[in-house]
Order: structure tokens, then sequence, then C-alpha cells
């Protein structure tokens, strides 16, 4: 029942039939999709009373209450005339020639109903379960409804339906129905109203033999409201008139005064709606009244009354015992089962109160959640042998679609006040945490940039230093070794080292403007400027080499300045330890990564990490920093290897194509000498 919408009606699922305990007109149950357009739909079809039809819809769209709200097709079995019929309804009806079933459409039984629309023609056929007599119909349109939902449709009956199956149609299942259709192929328009209720104009209530009423008629004739005045002691037996209102448990009824329950009466079986006479013993009860030994008849049909609208202090005050009514209240538990009903127990304004709702209709009252608002139709009573002393009064519901849910539960509930104040709690620690971790980074950050600072002045002034020394130590060793150098000779010599102290000015200067940004040098080419650098240092003593292997990819700034300051280191040390003829660059590019080697042809020393000085571990604090490695082979008199292996960051497809193109203009780097 949750896959299915009900618009009017009494509708319940039992034991997987669908039963309209209604004799509302077009009361409809729809399912499906809007989407479906070629389908086929059949089931068993069943009757309560004689004088209206039911049957299935079909390519159904834009469903309201009412006899033909809605806006598709369909088909079903007419009593009166004992036909099959078919049309089209657009908040109009219109239908083409019904054919007759022969045997006629009888109330109780059950005829297999098959519909199949396929295209814009709706085939229709019926057969009798029991005589298997049949009977076919087809409906065509030139401009028909395009797709839409199924259903199920009854008019002025109750009515079952079973087996109802759904797939998708063929045109040879249409073509089968077509071959033994007969009649009219385009709808008929019934022009007014009353053409259409000209079908159940000679609709009369089929009337008991007369000496079977006759000492029932003798009885009083009484209003609903006053049985329960009546004397406890001498059951009177009196005739009462009203609709049904309820059929399970009990049989309720109603008129405008009350309500009464009628139980286990002789007679047929009645749908909500229904107009009866019933003739029995009256039991007073506190509010209302019960009629027992009674007979019924039914003397019309109809659409359901109204409910009336109390509150549910109201209905516990007996007033609205026995009658139909609407209430609201709030969910106190979740929906559980009890003695083959389900339950909801409610309270509203103080009041506490139950809704009974068989359990056999289905499980759809199951999904409501605790602590919801909802609207409530169905018949109040305050009999004790059903509310136990225990609450005020219950009320027993008909369907499902009784039960509205009017609002879904508070948000602030217990738990969820709970939740809030636990994330409360747990947003101020973590806002607390965030501000010791960002006051902690700040003097990470900190010492991080005096330590890099350090190591700027480092590489920079300290190198530069060690050159001016070198040039000092090769200008005395001259001197020592040769004690007839000219004043000349000294001179130049002195000329030189005064150079080289301006270019470490120069550098100072540098270092310091390199403090706040990067160097301006350092968007050049890297190893053009670890060559040069080379050559300043050395004062032009040293052969360098340099080369690009792989496919050339360009990185960061920030790593070209590691790499940069990770060189100069390198050829610092190697110039003043290792005194090298040659020195190699190279930058071997992979996938993922780059790898910077630095090969010298000196001394060497031992690599050891217990001999590492100052300048090694700036230079493996600066690879951390761009999350690199740094390895360094060394051995006595076979020189030395620095290799830096860094990431390279992933390319856009814009640097792919920029890169793309470069590669294509200009030829791969070679392998270049520098003196």
């Amino acid at each position: 029942m949750n896959s299915w919408t009900s618009y009017g009606g009494v509708w319940a699922l039992d034991n997987g039939v669908f039963d309209n305990n209604s004799d509302e007109r077009g009361a409809k149950l729809m399912s499906g999709s809007l989407d479906w357009k070629n389908v086929a739909l059949s089931a068993d079809v069943r009757l309560d009373q004689s004088g209206g039809d039911a049957g299935l819809m079909i390519r159904s769209n834009n469903e309201d209450l009412g006899v033909d709200a809605y806006n598709g097709y369909y088909a079903g079995l007419r009593s009166l005339e004992g036909t099959l019929i078919a049309g089209r309804s657009n908040y109009n009806w219109s239908e083409v020639s019904p054919a007759s079933l022969p045997g006629g459409v009888h109330e109780h039984v059950w005829y297999h109903l098959q519909l199949v629309m396929y295209g814009c023609r709706l085939g229709a056929s019926a057969e009798n379960l029991s005589t298997h007599q049949t009977a076919f119909l087809l409906l065509q349109e030139d401009k028909c409804v395009p797709s839409g939902r199924i259903g199920l449709r009854s008019l002025s009956t109750g009515g079952q339906w079973r087996n109802v199956f759904v797939a998708q149609s063929t045109e040879a299942q249409l073509d089968a129905i077509a071959a033994r259709a007969g009649g009219e192929r385009n709808p008929q328009p019934l022009t007014t109203e009353a053409t259409y209720a000209k079908h159940f104009s000679h609709y009369e209530p089929i009337e008991p033999v007369e000496h079977e009423w006759d000492a029932q008629l003798r009885a009083p004739s009484m209003h609903l409201g006053d049985l329960a005045g009546l004397r406890r002691d001498a059951p009177p037996r009196v005739l009462v008139r009203g609709v049904v209102t309820l059929t399970e448990p009990d049989i309720y009824i109603e008129d405008s005064t009350g309500g009464a329950m009628i139980k286990h009466p002789q007679g047929p079986s009645v749908n909500v709606g229904e107009g009866v006479e019933v003739s029995g013993e009256v039991h007073p009860l506190l509010y209302s009244a019960q009629l027992t030994q009674s007979s019924l008849r039914i003397i019309s049909t109809g659409t359901p009354a109204p409910p009336l609208s109390v509150t549910p202090w109201q209905a516990a005050s007996g007033a609205y015992d026995a009658r139909f009514i609407e209430t609201q209240g709030h969910l106190m538990h979740e929906v559980h089962s009890e003695n083959g009903y389900q339950v909801l127990d409610l309270t509203e304004g103080g009041e506490a109160f139950r809704a009974l709702y068989p359990e056999r209709y289905g499980q759809a009252l199951h999904s409501l959640r605790v602590n919801s608002l909802v609207r409530l139709r169905g018949v109040c009573v305050l009999g004790t042998a059903y509310t136990q002393d225990l609450i005020p009064f219950l009320i027993f519901l008909r369907s499902s679609d009784d039960v509205q849910v009017l609002q879904g539960p508070p948000w602030w509930t217990p738990w969820h006040l709970a939740f809030v104040a636990f994330f409360t709690v747990f947003l101020a620690c973590s806002i607390q945490l965030s501000y010791f971790r960002f006051r902690q980074w700040q003097k990470d950050a900190i010492s991080r940039e005096r330590e890099r600072i350090a190591h700027d002045i480092h590489d920079t002034m300290a190198q530069s230093f060690a050159g001016i020394g070198y040039q000092i130590q090769g200008l005395r060793t001259s001197i020592i070794r040769n004690a007839t150098v000219s004043r000349e000779e000294i001179a130049h010599e002195l000329a030189s080292t005064s150079d080289l102290v301006s270019r470490c000015h120069a550098d100072a200067s540098h270092t310091i403007e390199m403090l706040g940004a990067a160097s301006p040098e350092e968007a050049g080419d890297l190893l053009g400027m670890l060559a040069e650098r080379t050559y300043k240092l050395s004062g032009g003593n040293i052969r360098v080499y340099k080369e690009e292997q792989g496919t050339v990819r360009p990185f960061s700034l920030r790593i070209r300045a590691v790499l940069f300051h990770i060189g100069q280191e390198a050829i610092s040390n190697a110039i003043t330890h290792g005194l090298p003829a040659t020195i190699r660059f190279t930058v071997r590019y992979e996938k993922r990564s780059a790898t910077m080697m630095i090969v010298d042809d000196g001394r060497g020393f031992d690599a050891t990490p217990e001999g590492e000085g100052f300048g090694i571990l700036g230079m493996r604090h600066r690879v951390r920093d761009i999350g690199g490695s740094l390895e360094i082979l060394s051995a006595p008199g076979v020189g030395t290897r620095v290799d830096v292996t860094f990431p390279l960051p992933r390319l856009d497809l814009v640097q792919r194509l920029m890169l793309h193109g470069l590669l294509h203009r200009r030829p791969r780097a070679s392998i270049i000498p520098e003196s």
C-alpha cells in the first residue's frame, strides 16, 4: 500500500486483495509512473453491490477527488446493463458503445479484466471466471494521452481486486483483442452529466419479501441519539436508520443525532457510505448504544459522510461516542502490534488516546516517526471492552489514508540537545586547539625563517669569504715560494682579491635583498647560473660541464632557489676542500620527479653522517623543505657526487601544450663545456 495513492474510498490490502469498502462515486487507487506508455494491465474484479461499476485505469494523469477527476482511460464492468465499458476522461467523460457480457454482471462474482494500451489504441476484455463467458471492446483516439499511471477505480459500489499484474504490452496482444471486438471505435461523448446519470436512473433497491419485515416495521422508529436514554432492564426492539461509517471490527452507523454499533446483523454485507435500515434489540451504553439480534437491509448508496472535527478533549467527553470524527495528536511511541491491530499511542492537550488499524491490511503505519503530529479520521469508541479503562477513548481507522502527517517530529529532542551540547564543546575545543596550533606554527615558522637566513648568509657571505681567503692564501704562497715576486705581480693579485671582496659585498647586499623575495637570478638558467658561480669562485681555473637528460620540465621558483643554494654550497665545498679540475652539472627529468647531480673530480672525503658540517646539514634542511632527498657519495681520491632528488608538480592541459610547443621549437640540451 505504500506504493499506491488513494483519491477517495476506503482502501485496504488484505491477503493480496485490494478492497474498497466504500460506495463513493469515482474512488481511485493509483500507482506506477507517469512515463508508462505501452502497458498491459490485468486483474480479477468483484463488485460488492449492483448499481455501479468497477474496473481499471491506464495512462492516467492529474488525478483528484471526484467522479471524472483525472485525465486518462478507464475500462470496467457496469452491473446495471451487464456490460463491459471503456472510455476517456479529461474531467468529463466519453465512452465507446459498451459490449454486453453474456450472463450479465453480478455482485460477488469474480471477473477477469484485461486492458492493453498500445499506441493510441486501447483494447479491453472481460471474462466471467465462473461461466467463462467473455466480452471484448476496442477504443481508438487520434490524439491520445501519451503516458501515465495505472489504477483501480469504482463508482457507486465497493469492490475487490486481486492478481493485479502490469507489464509492457505488444501490438500482437492488442491485435488479438481487436480481432474479437465489435461496435464503435471512436469515443462517443456524453454531453451532460444527466446523460451519464441515466445509467443509474432505473436503479431501485432490492426490497425483501414483505412478510420478512412485517414485525420489524411494527417496531418504533427512533433516532440513534435517543437510544442511550432507554431503559437497560428491558431492552426494547426498535427500528433505526443511518449511514455506515465502519465495517470492522463491528458495523457502526450514524445519523445527525448520534451513532450506534450493530452487533452481527443478519442481512447483506455493507460498505462504508451505504444507507441502512436496522431492526434490533437496544442495549444502551454510557454514551451510545448497540443493537443485537438485529436485521439489516440496504436502503441507499452514496458517498461517506464527512467526519466531525473535534479535539481530543471533546472526544473524551463522550459526546461523540460511535461517531465518525477527525482529530489530531502527537505520536508518543513507535507503532506496534497488539491483538491483530497496529496500535498508535497519541497525546494532545493533556489527553492520551489510541488509534487502531487492522494489522492484516499491511504495515503502512509502521513508518510513522515518534513525536510526529498526525491527523486521524475514524470512529470514536469509549466502550470499556476496547479502552480497558486505561485511556478515555480510541479511534478505529478504516484505512491507512485516515492518517495524515501534519508535521514531522520536532528537532529539539533530548538526544538532539545532547548532540548540540557535545558539538558545541567539541567546536570550542577544536577552535582552542587550532589557536594553539596556529601559535605553535607561528613560532616554528619564525624558527625556520631564522634558520633559513643563517643558511643564506652561510651560502653567500661565508662562501665569498672562503674565496677571498683562497686568493690571499695563493698570494702568500707565491710570495713565500718566490721571494723575487715583482710589485706588479703582487699588485695584480691584490687587484684580483679586491675584485673578489667587491663581489662578496655585492653578494651580501644581494642576500639581504633576497631575504623577503626570490632572487632575480633564480628565474634564469639554473645550470648556467651554477656554471657562472663556479667560474667566479675558482677564478676560471675549473672546467665546467652542464647537461639536461629526459623531457625538460619546469619547476617552481622555490625549488629553483633551493637547488641554486645547494649548488652554491657544493661548489664552495669542492673548491675549498677538493681542489677539482672539472665539475659536471646534470639535471635528469623523470615522469614525476627530477634529480640534480653535481660531480667533481677533486680529492674527495670520507662521507659519513658524523663528519657532516653546518653546510651539509643546511643542504639537507633545504631539500626537506621541498619534499626531496639528498645523497652525497664520496671517498678519498675519487671525487664527490651530490644528488638532489625532488618531486615535480603536475602539469595542467595549458602547461602541457606550452611545453609541447617549446620542446618542438628548440633542440634537446647537449653537453656544453665551459671554462
